[in-house]
């Protein structure tokens, strides 16, 4: 257990607080969850610390943030995520970098160029390619940030992508050529833009097992200069969606887990790269598509052993890209569409009986005690994900229990980080399988 012990050992320096667990635990029997110590003995494995928007150490840390404010901030970044979901394929092609907003939970630090600079990026399942702001010359709109920005003249190593290298620039969607160097241009749903070019570098992460762990190939990462106020100012994201020049690819990995957990001691969140390992957990199979994100294949919702009448079909991905079930490292709270949000919130009340429930800060199901709170499972094919207590409700403004899900209003059905604390969650590309499992508890 020496891995684990280190890792006890790290935890501690991370600050609490997590928008996605921003709340106590509802429970004050929480056991001490610790990443599975067998997953940090790999030999070749990268598990990486993962730092809270609580800790000073964040580029989106507020002294001044309270605990209401975070939660409404992550209930409105996930509506809007689930409406831009549901545009479909139309919007989501021009998305090349970020599907925005996007959540500011987690960051996960790495370094670029020679000599190494230390940056920090968003952690995004639908997103691609990893980007960053670039203090490039010139930086025609280069937006404020806390954390230093990477200067490419500083790195021996730096390198422009040119346009003889057909093979990545006709890659990336969006890309075209000015001046024999390869360009991108994205624009997102609310018609805010980035623009810069494409480069190549030298990568390397702190992994917690190994130190400092150096990529041996050129990486290649969006430099931009021009970017026209993105919701949250993110310094950069990193791109963990399942397509080519992801951060996956990168590695190389083609299976990745990670971990936001909470217990009575800490909070705090790790993420760990491998390739062809077994399976962790139970797997439930993901629905091939060409978005590069990760949908699943919902079959029902059940509350106390009864399974709703919601048709399966309202869970399918269209062949348009609306519609789905899809799962986002991007979006604090689960979103619903609308015919599943109201027949699991007019069975959920019936448990309180005549009590009506209370709107609270945008949730629509809460109420001030929770006795008679029912199971809620979602089941996936060959899986059956049975949410525990602290991961269906968040204590709202002190007095109040709410359901930490709400409707989409759109075709899409999103599986929120609220949902997922305190489970390892595995994603297998090359078995095209998420997993889900419960980690070490001592």
């Amino acid at each position: 257990m020496v891995a684990s012990h280190k890792l006890s050992t790290i935890s501690v320096l991370l600050l609490l607080l997590l928008v996605i667990s921003l709340v106590s635990p509802l429970s004050s029997s929480s056991p001490n969850i610790r990443p599975s110590s067998s997953l940090l003995r790999k030999n070749g494995s990268l598990a990486i610390r993962l730092i809270h928007r609580s800790s000073p150490e964040s580029p989106f840390y507020d002294s001044n943030a309270i605990r209401e404010d975070l939660i409404r901030e992550g209930l409105n970044i996930s509506l809007a995520r689930s409406r831009y979901l549901g545009k479909g394929v139309r919007y989501q092609t021009k998305s090349l970098y970020a599907t925005t907003p996007i959540s500011h939970d987690f960051v996960m630090k790495y370094t670029i160029g020679t000599p190494p600079f230390e940056t920090v990026g968003i952690l995004d399942t639908r997103s691609v390619l990893t980007w960053m702001q670039c203090l490039s010359a010139p930086c025609l709109h280069c937006q404020e940030q806390i954390i230093p920005m990477f200067d490419p003249r500083s790195s021996t190593t730096f390198l422009n992508v040119s346009c003889d290298d057909s093979i990545v620039c006709t890659a990336i969607p969006g890309a075209y050529c000015i001046g024999g160097i390869c360009n991108y241009h994205v624009e997102y749903l609310d018609h805010k833009t980035s623009d810069g070019v494409i480069v190549k570098d030298v990568l390397g992460v702190e992994a917690l097992v190994s130190g400092d762990v150096p990529f041996p190939n050129y990486a290649i990462f969006g430099c931009g200069y021009n970017n026209s106020d993105l919701a949250g100012n993110p310094p950069g994201i990193i791109g963990l969606g399942n397509g080519s020049y992801s951060f996956l690819e990168q590695i190389p990995a083609n299976q990745f887990i990670y971990l936001f957990y909470e217990n009575k001691s800490d909070i705090g969140g790790w993420i760990y790269f491998g390739q062809e390992e077994p399976v962790s957990g139970y797997p439930t199979p993901l629905v091939p598509n060409e978005f590069g994100s990760y949908y699943l294949i919902l079959e029902g919702i059940s509350v106390e052993g009864e399974r709703l009448s919601i048709p399966p079909e309202d869970f399918d991905l269209q062949n348009d890209g609306t519609g789905g079930f899809t799962i986002d490292s991007g979006s604090t709270f689960t979103m619903l569409r609308d015919s599943a949000f109201d027949a699991l919130r007019e069975k959920v009340i019936l448990y309180w009986e005549e009590e009506i429930p209370a709107y609270v800060d945008g949730f629509e199901v809460c109420f001030e005690d929770m006795t008679a709170a029912p199971d809620i499972v979602f089941n996936f094919r060959n899986y059956n994900l049975s949410l525990s207590t602290d991961n269906t409700w968040v204590e709202v403004s002190g007095a109040y229990y709410c359901l930490a899900m709400s409707r989409s209003y759109s075709n899409v059905s999103v599986l929120g980080m609220h949902q997922q604390r305190n489970l390892e969650v595995g994603y297998y590309l090359d078995l095209q399988v998420v997993s889900f499992s419960s980690p070490s508890a001592v």
